[in-house]
């Protein structure tokens, strides 16, 4: 029984000994190139003006490495509406990181202001196409936010159904109806 034990132990040891370190020095660490978007987020600018970006910072472990990146732009300061600035980089690795500005083209004639928390009314009902039934909500609420003369963010278009029915019953998994909307002269 001992000699069985030794031999035993023996095996264990040089199939211990034996093995191959297949994955020494396969993992790593990723490094991405991390953005400092400079001045305002988002930037506005009125109808008719040219907009000039601020630019970024893009570093790569603590490198400045902004003279590589890539930005586009679909801003078009003739006509309201919000717009990006695109910025991206390349990693060593091929791996992409971005960043996004936000940009307001807006009309300054435009002082109307919106902002505010509404509520629906009584009698206030969603139709369901799939079953066309009626489901009220009542007492909901949508919050407009002003972000540039005219121009508004909204967290429910549909007067809070969303963000106050559907969002706590299934979470953020659900596309709400957020967006931004433009008041004209």
């Amino acid at each position: 029984m001992k000699a069985f034990k030794i031999s035993l132990l023996s095996l264990f040891a040089i199939a211990l000994l034996s093995c191959k370190k297949e994955t020494a020095d396969l993992s790593s660490t990723i490094h991405y190139v991390s953005f400092h978007i400079k001045g305002e987020n988002p930037a506005v600018v009125q109808v008719g003006e040219v907009y000039t970006d601020a630019g970024v910072l893009a570093t790569l472990q603590g490198k400045d490495v902004t003279s590589t990146i890539t930005i586009e732009s679909n801003v078009d300061h003739e006509a309201m509406g919000m717009y990006k600035v695109e910025y991206t980089a390349v990693n060593a690795d091929g791996l992409k990181s971005r960043a996004i500005r936000d940009v307001i083209v807006c009309n300054p004639n435009v002082t109307e202001d919106l902002s505010g928390r509404y509520t629906t009314q009584t009698g206030t009902e969603r139709l369901t196409l799939a079953s066309g039934a009626l489901i009220p909500y009542p007492g909901y609420h949508a919050t407009i936010t002003r972000l540039a003369p005219g121009f508004f963010s909204i967290n429910d278009f549909l007067g809070g159904y969303y963000a106050e029915r559907v969002y706590p019953q299934y979470g953020y998994t659900v596309m709400g109806m957020t967006g931004h909307f433009a008041l004209n002269e």
